[in-house]
C-alpha cells in the first residue's frame, strides 16, 4: 500500500500529523528528521537515489530552474 499511497499521507506540518492521530483521522504518525544537505550531496555523488518523498523543497522551484544549467 505504500507504493500505491492508498493509506499513506505526507504532511509538512508535524502538528497537523499529531492532530490527525488524536482526532482518529489517522492511526499513526511518523515524524522524520529532514535529510541534511551533506546527506543529499553524498547520495547524489554516489549515483544513488533516495526513497520517495525523502526530500521536500519548499517553496517549490520552477522546474526549469531546477533542471536547466544557468551558464
Amino acid at each position: 500500500a505504500i507504493r500505491e499511497q492508498t493509506h499513506v499521507r505526507y504532511l509538512r506540518d508535524p502538528r497537523e500529523a499529531v492532530q490527525q492521530v488524536l482526532s482518529g483521522e489517522a492511526n499513526a504518525a511518523f515524524l522524520m528528521k529532514p535529510v541534511s544537505l551533506d546527506q543529499l550531496r553524498e547520495v547524489a555523488f554516489a549515483d544513488e537515489v533516495l526513497p520517495q518523498k525523502s526530500t521536500d523543497f519548499f517553496p517549490k522551484l520552477l522546474s526549469g530552474l531546477a533542471i536547466y544549467a544557468l551558464d
